[in-house]
């Protein structure tokens, strides 16, 4: 009888055993599981942002091939220029021109040209020192036109000059910029984009969205081209116009553009201006285009890269990028911009090239 018992308990001992070693087979394989999901996940989150990557550089890539394919236009347009006894840039050129969005492998690109100098540069106000007061008045009448008040041209210039003092009342200079949360100090030099209008006195973000269309910030004594101009610039070019009268002239406007200046403020609306207006006025004003803005947006299954870029024709057949803007909201043109020349260019050429 005690053997038996002794015999019974050694077996319930050897089942409790294996129960234990079954038990722990099962943890060790619920560890392994949990171990063997997490390093798949984590792979595969490495192996989706790697994805995401290669797709930004591509479309990065894509965007700066955009870049090129727009300096091969404004090339192209210097070109045919040599070959004009009167050379021109207008609306007519093939920079100019609309196209569809083109289609490349995993996305599409899209992109437009602009004509810079059809818009007024801020960085005209203040020439080698000197407030330019032609220029300061016709952004007085652009900004009344616009319902925008004048006193912010007084801030503006302080902005650019070099010195220290205000022009008036309405001006800002280091002492009023120092005060604010955080502290910083007035340029006392050119814009180098309109995003530091944000910083001037007085241009709060509804005036800077309502006058963004229709400036720019250049560098040097950059005029506006009268055969890309839109109508609101037109209308502010002298006392009693306005963008009414703009439409028209815009709707007068030779196809192949204005020869001259001279010709274009040889129509009815300058008729009264003395000749001192009209020097002035000859002084903004250009029919030839140094600065172009190219926009491109390159969506690379999604995800997308948009450059703004613009672009300097120099003397001798160079283009230069003034500046490079990744990052910006890229808008489809539905509806051109009537304050500027503008295209959807065709980029079969960069999707061929790479």
């Amino acid at each position: 009888m005690r053997k038996q018992l002794n015999q019974a308990s050694k077996g319930q001992n050897r089942r409790g055993q294996g129960g234990i070693a079954l038990l722990m087979v099962l943890v060790i394989v619920a560890i392994t599981t949990i171990l063997t999901v997490g390093m798949i996940s984590n792979q595969q989150q490495v192996l989706r942002r790697a994805g995401s990557l290669f797709d930004q550089d591509q479309a990065r890539l894509y965007a700066l091939g955009a870049e090129d394919f727009a300096r091969e236009l404004i090339r192209n347009d210097t070109q045919q220029d040599k070959q004009s006894s009167n050379p021109r840039d207008t609306l007519a050129e093939d920079w100019a021109q609309p196209l569809p969005p083109f289609p490349v492998p995993g996305g599409v690109i899209m992109a437009r040209m602009t004509d810079a100098q059809s818009r007024f540069n801020l960085n005209l106000l203040v020439q080698n020192g000197t407030v330019n007061q032609p220029a300061v008045e016709f952004l007085k009448r652009l900004l009344t036109n616009l319902a925008l008040p004048q006193t912010l041209v007084s801030p503006l210039i302080d902005w650019e000059d070099s010195d220290s003092n205000p022009v008036d009342s309405d001006g800002a200079e280091d002492d009023y910029y120092s005060r604010m949360t955080p502290p910083y100090r007035a340029a006392n030099g050119p814009l180098v984009s309109i995003s530091e209008l944000y910083l001037i006195r007085g241009f709060t973000p509804d005036y800077v969205k309502a006058l963004s269309p229709y400036v720019t910030a250049l560098p040097g004594n950059t005029p506006m081209n009268v055969n890309t101009m839109g109508p609101v610039l037109i209308g502010a070019l002298v006392d009693g116009l306005s963008p009414t009268a703009g439409d028209e002239m815009l709707h007068n406007r030779p196809v192949d553009g204005y020869k001259t200046v001279d010709d274009f403020l040889g129509g009815p609306s300058f008729n009264a201006i003395s000749a001192v207006q009209r020097s002035d006025l000859h002084n903004l004003l250009d029919v030839r285009t140094n600065f172009f803005e190219m926009t491109a947006d390159a969506v690379i299954d999604d995800r997308h890269c948009v450059l703004v870029s613009v672009l300097e024709r120099g003397n001798s057949d160079t283009i230069a990028v003034v500046t490079r803007n990744f990052g910006h909201r890229f808008e489809p043109l539905t509806n051109p911009n009537p304050t500027a020349a503008s295209s959807d260019l065709a980029l079969s050429t960069i999707a061929s090239g790479m």
